[in-house]
């Protein structure tokens, strides 16, 4: 019955813990907002060179096909 009782007290303890660590993060206001704009400046800078990239790979593509399929038929 001891061990039970100790049990009971204890996890009461630890609730009672978390709780006041819980309204002591809560409560603070340290945290700032963070400014997106550069980070979706840079992704969409990204974006760009990779379509350009994209497109250039299509084109060797598409030509090789073409190339070998006029090569075929001649």
């Amino acid at each position: 019955m001891n061990k039970m009782f100790a049990r009971v007290v204890a996890n009461k303890k630890a609730r009672a813990g978390l709780v006041a660590v819980g309204s002591l993060v809560g409560s603070t206001a340290s945290h700032a907002a963070i400014d997106t704009t550069a980070a979706v400046a840079t992704i969409t800078e990204a974006g760009a060179a990779v379509l350009v990239i994209g497109l250039a790979v299509f084109g060797v593509v598409v030509a090789t096909k073409v190339f070998k399929w006029m090569a075929r038929a001649a």
